[in-house]
């Protein structure tokens, strides 16, 4: 007997089937994936357990929706993110200190998390407005936190609500979205968005993180032109753009700039530009030196997973004898502590090599490329960029976690699935 996935060729109609196939269903998917969008933007521990409840919710559709998945999970950009997963899983084999536990020997969750999340994206707003609710409450929390500057002294202010460092992607998601609520919604609702708006970008400027105002200007600028840039638009953005860096002069980051700025001029003074370089790049210099120094004695198949944190501390401490004059610089590479290069890219070639590289890269690249390509006619895609740019520009500081930067990379390549027509692989000539 025919199923109603039969006649199915595109995305929106595979969605449509798995609704009236399995309605009671559907509704807990979607509760799901709502509660899980909130809650990966509000607490570490809440995300965890939505996640399991929406991986139990999917589980359990699977016998009535499984024709569903038949066009994604042939996707060459999930595919390569797959296949980079399970590389790095595989490169245990060959690493001279591979991590304990079960849980680095099975793919990263949230390189699954598209598939859990794929039957409830027929309205893909449901799930961004999730996460965009959940940022603005980080952003309530670091505007009355920080309102006097007290709390941007110390990071462990913010760290009962959520790391610092994934505080930075709530505040660009917030910021962002926002920014297409003003494009996308009706004129109430714009209202309230510009609120929304407003305070994430005051919250982006008490943060004093110079990468996430960075990426809540690009992500803004992408949602209020895609898909197709308005007259009014482009004044618009340049005079809040000239507004918030006026602003962020007389806040922490233009005060950590030029104090960053000034400690790097003397340094050039007394020592090598290596350190002055350093120090303007956060130490990031000396991380991607060793990842590319690391990853070069096996540039193919990578050292393996692990290896990074196990060979960094010799690497620096044969740097520090060759240039004693970068001591102050490699200190921290020196204790051990660090198990990533602060690089996707790099922490996929010191671990994983050129196959890992390429795979990851393919995917993360691919993914904005092809965002970008459906945004030209889809408002929701261009939010979905707009959002996903932090990745493309957080790529080069942060590696990929299960949370903020992983739980975007799986909304926006979900994004995606919803916005393309899949279409048959036609047959081969013959007798029907």
């Amino acid at each position: 007997m025919a199923t109603p996935f039969a006649a199915c060729l595109r995305a929106d109609e595979r969605l449509e089937c798995a609704e009236r196939v399995d309605p009671a269903g559907h509704a807990m998917h979607v509760a799901a994936a709502v509660a899980w969008g909130f809650a990966q933007s509000v607490s570490n521990a809440a995300e965890g357990i939505t996640w399991g409840v929406l991986l139990v919710v999917s589980v359990l559709r699977i016998p009535k929706v499984w024709r569903c998945f038949a066009p994604v999970v042939r996707d060459p950009l999930w595919l390569s993110l797959l296949g980079w997963s399970l590389w790095m899983c595989a490169s245990m084999a060959w690493s001279a200190a591979p991590p304990s536990g079960l849980k680095p020997w099975f793919p990263d969750r949230w390189v699954l998390t598209p598939l859990l999340l794929w039957p409830a994206m027929g309205r893909p707003w449901v799930v961004l407005g999730a996460i965009g609710a959940g940022a603005v409450v980080q952003v309530a929390s670091v505007l009355w936190m920080s309102w006097t500057g007290v709390g941007l002294s110390s990071h462990m202010k913010m760290e009962s609500i959520s790391g610092f460092g994934q505080l930075q992607w709530q505040l660009h998601c917030a910021a962002v979205i926002a920014a297409s609520g003003i494009r996308c919604l009706p004129l109430a609702g714009r209202a309230v968005a510009a609120i929304g708006f407003a305070a994430s970008m005051l919250a982006v400027v008490f943060a004093g993180r110079r990468l996430t105002f960075l990426s809540s200007l690009t992500g803004s600028l992408i949602a209020w032109t895609r898909p197709s840039a308005r007259r009014r638009v482009v004044p618009l953005v340049l005079s809040a753009a000239a507004l918030l860096v006026m602003l962020a002069l007389a806040t922490p980051i233009g005060t950590r700039v030029l104090a960053v700025g000034r400690v790097a001029a003397r340094s050039a003074d007394r020592e090598q530009p290596y350190v002055a370089l350093s120090q303007l790049s956060g130490n990031r210099l000396p991380l991607a030196h060793a990842a590319v120094a690391i990853g070069l004695r096996s540039p193919i198949a990578g050292n393996g997973k692990g290896s990074f944190q196990a060979m960094l501390p010799g690497w620096a401490e044969a740097q520090q004898s060759e240039h004693p004059e970068r001591a102050k610089a490699l200190g921290s590479l020196r204790t051990g502590i660090l198990n990533d290069a602060h690089n996707a890219l790099l922490s996929a070639f010191s671990e994983g090599g050129a196959i890992a590289t390429a795979l990851l890269g393919t995917a993360l690249l691919g993914l904005g490329v092809r965002l970008w390509r459906q945004s030209a006619a889809s408002p929701t895609a261009g939010a979905a960029l707009a959002v996903y740019s932090s990745i493309l520009l957080g790529m080069l500081c942060y590696p990929i976690t299960a949370k903020a930067p992983g739980a975007i990379i799986a909304v926006c390549l979900a994004v995606s699935w919803s916005m393309a027509s899949v279409r048959p692989r036609p047959r081969a000539s013959g007798t029907t």
